[in-house]
């Protein structure tokens, strides 16, 4: 059949077969343009699969993980290249500057799919593999940011919920505790309706650092609570630090205490927090870097307001909340 279309279409029109996977797995042409390569997949063992159709000198691409299934998150494969891929490309463009947490592309959705029934255990296996992988592979230096409790504030956003209790999020957490990575949580303690989950948020962080007594812990976003909580949480837990995510009050913040009023100046509260407890807060802009829709004028914002919010600080305050901390917990020498 295919012989005698060629005589019929000859030389005077482009056109090609349509082949079957077979016959484009063994076409000689794919095999000499290196379209497939091997790959060790950790759960079916060794495979070939389609190669990154862009090769760039500087930044060649490579297969660092598996494609997500299609239960596993509701990630895009494109975010997760772009989550991955391209953050590890960053971090080998400077890495005596920039280091890296794994799992925020396959963990948190994971979670809550599984605590609400859309996932089976099983795959808690594959995680624990995916995750023993990353962070020997010696590009990671943390975990997270893991969200536990993520409430809707805004139409695109998404609900994340899972109890700090739930049995395979603690092996997950017994696993970073076990190779001394930080663990960066974002957990809600007030949903947008003001009900709230104190009991479940900082119950839980109790319950996973009496469980694993050296975890290290980061709290994102100044654990969107009050000065008085934080101060708490700090007195009580030596092992865990803040970031400080630069928020004014807005209608999705609104019950989650930011740190900066309308003008953007640093409420009083928080500034006197800042002085008396300078090791324990970093910088944590929450940049959507690689994310569509994140622009280089929202990344420029974010940076102004953070230089407005520590120009509220001594100077020795905001170098430590700047730089020293972070370079500290990451050993970054420059």
């Amino acid at each position: 059949m295919l012989d005698e279309w060629k005589g019929r279409l000859g030389t005077d029109l482009p056109w090609a077969p349509c082949q079957t996977i077979p016959e484009v797995c063994n076409d000689p042409q794919a095999r000499i343009n290196g379209v497939f390569e091997a790959y060790d997949h950790p759960t079916y063992g060794s495979m070939e699969v389609v190669t990154n159709p862009v090769h760039l000198n500087k930044t060649p691409a490579d297969i660092r993980m598996p494609n997500p299934r299609a239960t596993t998150s509701n990630i895009t494969p494109l975010d997760t290249f772009l989550g991955v891929t391209q953050r590890v490309a960053l971090k080998d463009m400077a890495p005596d500057n920039i280091r890296l947490f794994a799992g925020s592309n396959y963990m948190t959705y994971w979670l809550h799919q599984c605590c609400h029934g859309e996932e089976v255990s099983d795959d808690l296996d594959d995680v624990l593999a995916q995750l023993s992988e990353d962070v020997s592979s010696g590009d990671y230096i943390g975990v997270g940011e893991i969200g536990v409790l993520h409430f809707i504030k805004k139409p695109d956003q998404s609900l994340i919920a899972f109890q700090p209790n739930f049995a395979p999020f603690l092996d997950i957490v017994e696993e970073v505790a076990k190779h001394d990575l930080w663990l960066d949580l974002h957990i809600e303690p007030v949903d947008p309706d003001g009900v709230s989950y104190e009991d479940w948020a900082f119950g839980g962080l109790q319950l996973l650092l009496d469980r694993n007594p050296t975890l290290k812990v980061i709290l994102s976003h100044t654990a969107m609570t009050n000065p008085d909580n934080a101060r708490r949480i700090l007195e009580t837990y030596p092992n865990v630090m803040m970031n400080i995510k630069p928020t004014m009050p807005t209608e999705s913040w609104r019950v989650l205490e930011p740190v900066l009023n309308n003008k953007g100046e640093l409420y009083e509260d928080w500034a006197l927090l800042f002085e008396e407890m300078p090791d324990r807060f970093m910088i944590g802009s929450d940049a959507k870097f690689m994310r569509r829709g994140f622009t280089s004028d929202k990344y420029e914002w974010i940076i102004e307001m953070l230089r407005l919010m520590l120009g509220n600080l001594s100077a020795e305050t905001a170098q430590k909340i700047a730089y020293d901390n972070a370079k500290k917990m990451f050993s970054i020498e420059k």
